[in-house]
């Protein structure tokens, strides 16, 4: 009986999710398409033609902000609301995202050989060390005392970049353990400085690039659909452009640097506007970064699509600096390639839009 109706509770709180994402997403695309101009007649017919085979109608601001932006109006582009009021929730249990986008649990979930090194960690308050053994706040000091510099990050609700902060090891005396404990409501980690490969140290030396892979785990098998680098603004430690940087595009296939990068408006610009003169480099170990998201990804089978925070450290090794389950913001990457399912757009839109009958729900 109990376990019936907290079914039926989550059933409930699914459609709210679905619900909110789809009307949130509407008056945030309306906002964004303003000035734009409508869609041209003949593209809305394609349009609507198109997504009438899976019972759809979108709205048609997503597709008037791209053709603004230099795209052509494709009726395989997905719209937002479509991604994360259908797609996602179709694939991703969001009753374990909570649980598997805590920071403090990647290690385990993806291997500690595949992230940043932690020294001190705080879960539900409770301070513990890199082996998730119990110490105090004063042993957590004398733990951080034995290098200068860390990455102090709440590890739950932390997207773009927020309250992550370089802190002092001599500074972080139990006070300031508290201090943490306090302002991050009891979860937080404590990360040595990442050191990273030097052609991507070389787009900012203060914070750690990284590249944003989109997988997607369907029938056992995984595709990388997009790539794109997000470089942080002059004297911040984030690398999202959330924070005031840009994202410009990466080749699936080469790992090449496009010509084209956005800001967190969606503004278009050229290599030349936004002073990035690397177009048509290479991310270095490209091939090897790309496997390790296939290698991961299906450890995290809840979870039919992610968007991977992919960096490389000194030596070349690929790592994972974070993921994202739910709420993975597709337009960017639209912006750069088009429709974001390329050529396997007819073996993969039916499968996206229909509900996986075995998450759980």
């Amino acid at each position: 009986m109990k376990d019936k109706f907290f079914s039926v509770l989550y059933s409930l709180y699914l459609s709210i999710y679905r619900f909110v994402m789809r009307q949130v997403y509407i008056c945030i695309d309306r906002d964004r398409a303003k000035g734009c101009a409508p869609i041209k007649p003949e593209d809305k017919r394609a349009i609507y033609d198109y997504w009438k085979r899976y019972g759809l109608k979108p709205k048609l601001d997503d597709y008037r902000l791209y053709a603004d932006r230099g795209l052509k109006p494709e009726p395989g582009l997905i719209s937002t609301e479509i991604w994360t009021e259908i797609i996602e929730p179709n694939h991703n249990a969001l009753k374990y995202c909570g649980a598997f986008t805590d920071k403090n649990y990647f290690d385990l979930v993806l291997g500690r050989e595949n992230t940043p090194d932690t020294v001190v960690r705080c879960i539900s308050g409770s301070l513990l060390d890199g082996e998730y053994r119990p110490v105090t706040a004063q042993q957590a000091a004398d733990l951080l005392a034995k290098n200068s510099n860390y990455i102090l990050k709440p590890t739950i609700e932390s997207g773009g970049g927020r309250g992550v902060s370089k802190v002092s090891g001599a500074c972080m005396d139990a006070e300031q353990i508290e201090r943490a404990r306090a302002d991050f409501d009891g979860n937080f980690c404590v990360q040595e400085i990442f050191k990273q490969h030097k052609f991507l140290q070389s787009f900012n030396p203060i914070s750690v690039q990284s590249v944003r892979v989109v997988s997607v785990f369907l029938d056992g098998k995984v595709d990388i659909l997009c790539a794109s680098m997000r470089m942080g603004k002059a004297g911040s430690v984030v690398d999202n452009f959330v924070s005031g940087g840009y994202a410009v595009s990466i080749d699936v296939e080469t790992g090449a640097i496009g010509g084209k990068l956005v800001d967190h408006d969606m503004k278009v610009y050229t290599a030349q506007e936004a002073g990035m003169k690397r177009s048509g480099e290479r991310i270095p170990f490209w091939e090897d970064a790309k496997q390790l998201v296939c290698d991961l990804h299906p450890r995290l089978a809840h979870f039919g699509i992610i968007s991977w925070d992919v960096t490389l450290d000194e030596s070349g090794v690929p790592k994972i600096i974070e993921y994202n389950l739910i709420d993975s913001l597709i337009d960017w990457h639209q912006i750069f390639i088009g429709p974001i399912l390329g050529d396997k757009e007819a073996e993969l839109l039916p499968k996206l839009l229909k509900k996986n009958p075995y998450l759980q729900a």
